[in-house]
């Protein structure tokens, strides 16, 4: 039996037991709410799997296949999974316990079937956030099935964590000019995968371009004024300047209500308390409009003077800010 991420403890023991194509899941009141999703997501894998329905009830009888019981394991998301030849138990502390606890068992009736081994598996996350980032950027815009399905895939191997980047693929009602000829993600959108990815355990986090990478943004004729290299009319696209340039001017007080005007819009559609704010590889940092800044102050003091602002922005909607650490490494003071 393979079993993915390799849970922490693994008890065999000796017997099968067979789930009944009439069985119920138990689940106690104290837990209903809690337990919501994982007994929604455990009965659908049972039906996708198996091909047998289960019902619920709220106490256990002589039909109870699957028990969810509360339990304290000591580990934030931890849980326990015992199968013996009375039926199964699934213990844990929360929402995302119980759910990882399904994952498990999910993947065990892959490949098992209705005859189960005995076990007890006692597991728990060795990382307290396990992410993962898609660029819906450079490429094409997923479909809401994509992005469910991309979901399914990181709770299943129990991720916790998932980021959309994006730069000009969300449809600010503000900058028309950016994603006019793309097919941008909507408030609909994000609003609608956020509540499937908390379903799933998982944790949708907010994240944007905010201060390199803005390429479509500053070649508009609206915002091209806010880049430390203006773009001219006409300019032939190329893929490596438009990784290497298209960074805002830090000194222009315009840019960072642009970018406070981007997040305070963004944010409030996550219910993630954190927010990717990005802000890597400003390559274009201190060689144009703020060359003679750089000179005097240093790049990276440009820099973290600029970062402040943006996260401040954040903190602003109530998000604790992210960002990458790829200037601040060649900036060690």
């Amino acid at each position: 039996m393979y079993l993915l991420p390799v849970v922490k403890n693994k008890e065999e023991r000796a017997g099968r037991y067979c789930l009944p194509f009439n069985g119920e899941i138990a689940v106690d009141l104290s837990v209903k709410e809690e337990s919501r999703d994982a007994v929604s997501l455990l009965k659908k894998y049972v039906q996708d799997i198996c091909g047998i329905s289960l019902s619920l009830n709220g106490a256990v009888t002589e039909l109870t296949a699957v028990r969810f019981e509360k339990k304290e394991t000591g580990h934030a998301e931890g849980y326990e999974l015992e199968i013996g030849s009375e039926g199964i138990a699934l213990r844990a502390g929360n929402s995302r316990g119980w759910i990882y606890a399904v994952q498990t068992l999910r993947q065990i009736l892959s490949q098992e079937g209705l005859s189960l081994p005995c076990l007890l598996i006692e597991d728990y996350p060795s990382l307290e956030i396990r992410g993962f980032m898609h660029d819906v950027t450079r490429s094409r815009v997923p479909s809401m099935e994509s992005m469910k399905a991309l979901a399914d895939w990181c709770s299943r191997y129990k991720l916790n964590h998932l980021e959309l980047y994006v730069e000009h693929t969300y449809l600010f009602p503000q900058f028309s000019e950016m994603w006019r000829d793309d097919t941008p993600l909507t408030a609909e959108d994000i609003l609608e995968l956020d509540d499937y990815c908390a379903s799933r355990g998982v944790e949708l986090v907010p994240c944007i371009a905010s201060f390199g990478h803005l390429f479509k943004l500053l070649r508009t004729k609206g915002y091209r004024r806010l880049s430390e290299f203006e773009d001219e009319d006409g300019r032939t696209f190329s893929f490596v300047e438009r990784m290497q340039h298209h960074t805002l001017n830090p000194l222009d007080p315009d840019g960072i209500a642009l970018v406070r005007d981007m997040i305070h819009s963004y944010a409030p559609l996550f219910k993630s308390g954190l927010f990717n704010i990005c802000c890597d590889e400003t390559f274009d940092l201190g060689k144009g409009k703020s060359v003679a800044e750089a000179e005097k102050s240093g790049v990276g003091k440009l820099y973290t003077d600029f970062l402040n602002q943006v996260c401040d922005a954040a903190r602003e909607t109530g998000k604790r800010p992210m960002y990458w650490g790829d200037v601040l490494l060649a900036h060690p003071e």
